[in-house]
């Protein structure tokens, strides 16, 4: 279901989507989804997070996004 809604259009989406689709971020997959879809904008928190964040429109997903 969550996958049909995403509807993925490259490779990166679906690695997101499987970090998601945990019990804590899972939180956060509607708003990746609307993010994605444009109707809602991302918010990096502070310019310089942008570039760590861009590839998952603002949302902390991975470890290695927190470690930078």
């Amino acid at each position: 279901d969550v996958l049909k809604k995403l509807r993925p259009d490259r490779f990166e989406d679906i690695i997101a989507l499987v970090s998601l689709y945990r019990p804590g971020p899972m939180d956060n997959i509607p708003r990746y989804i609307n993010i994605k879809e444009e109707r809602e904008d991302a918010d990096y928190m502070h310019p310089i997070l942008q570039p760590i964040l861009e590839e998952t429109f603002g949302i902390m997903i991975y470890q290695e996004q927190v470690m930078q």
